[in-house]
């Protein structure tokens, strides 16, 4: 993946448990439901109370990604801007849009309105960037879908928004892990390799990979390192607050996919949350298509996630070299 990610006709967005899932225009419930066990769909009762927690945990996990990014560059590199349950996060220095130019928090109180959306893209406008505006599919009404069709925003990616509620017996799953895999908290020069991985997967630059290495030294946040025969083989985000916890970035490099690294990360990460006391998990991650299923997310429904709701990523389409 490149290093940036420009914005035009074909820029790509992808769930940060899915660095490298192609974007999918829009996704059927059935063979969602018949791919991998998850119940969300764009028919489903959408639970607005529950997707306001988990979308609030994940804002606390990227508000503290942005403090720390602000500290490092200046607040203007990392802006967040919230207000009536929505949040921006705005970063001129990561051109990428739907990883950190991106808006949570749209649809959940009600269908947003159309001037709420003009407001936003202008926000972005300002600032160089091309927004990613995360809205689950039922919430939009007719004024809000012309809304995006005048402002060139196109639904360019699906992904399920995950929960798992944790106690003592539910957060043990048994699932076996190689004998030649290992699962590190990662600090020093395990924390940058683990950065090193996240950064690489994502196709994040040179900016994204200092704000992930000096995530070690914040409270509340965790980096783990998966090894392969004693060599990096993965790594991955969490983001613990009081009784909750985010799970995110979390990558797996080329070589070593298929052996297993994503559900020992899951399971690791799961089982420190437990320890910390949460009681409950959330993360979010590409659908998939039958022809190349998430393994994220099949990953995820494994260790006992609940696949809650679907969330369109809306990406505004300009032509390459105009913010």
């Amino acid at each position: 993946m490149h290093a940036y990610l420009e914005p035009g006709p074909r820029a790509q967005h992808y769930p940060m448990n899915s660095p490298m899932s192609s974007p999918l225009p829009s996704v059927s419930p059935t063979t969602l439901g018949a791919r991998t066990g998850a119940r969300a769909s764009d028919r489903d009762p959408f639970p607005p109370g529950v997707a306001r927690e988990l979308e609030a945990n994940e804002c606390t996990a990227y508000r503290s990604l942005f403090e720390v990014g602000s500290a490092l560059f200046g607040d203007t590199a990392f802006e967040v801007e919230s207000g009536d349950g929505v949040t921006a996060f705005v970063s001129p220095l990561v051109r990428k849009p739907g990883v950190f130019n991106r808006v949570l928090g749209l649809g959940l109180a009600a269908p947003p309105r159309a001037a709420d959306l003009v407001g936003l893209a202008e926000h972005f406008r300002r600032a160089g960037c091309v927004p990613a505006f995360e809205l689950p599919p039922p919430q939009l009404d007719t004024a809000a879908a012309e809304a995006l069709r005048a402002l060139r925003m196109r639904r360019v990616a699906t992904a399920a928004v995950l929960q798992r509620r944790l106690d003592r017996e539910s957060a043990r799953t048994g699932r076996e892990r190689p004998d030649n895999l290992q699962v590190l908290k990662a600090r020093g020069e395990a924390c940058r390799a683990a950065a090193t991985i996240c950064a690489e997967v994502f196709g994040m630059p040179a900016t994204v990979l200092s704000v992930l290495e000096a995530l070690q030294d914040q409270p509340g946040w965790q980096l783990w390192l998966a090894l392969l025969d004693g060599q990096p083989a993965g790594a991955a985000l969490s983001h613990t607050h009081g009784a909750r916890c985010w799970f995110g970035w979390a990558a797996t490099l080329p070589a070593c996919r298929g052996r297993g690294v994503k559900g020992a990360l899951d399971e690791v990460r799961m089982a420190a949350a437990e320890a910390a006391g949460c009681t409950l998990i959330s993360s979010d991650t590409a659908t998939g298509t039958p022809a190349a299923p998430d393994h994220s997310l099949r990953s995820l429904l494994r260790s006992g996630f609940t696949a809650t709701y679907l969330r369109g990523t809306y990406l505004q389409q300009v032509p390459v070299g105009r913010p």
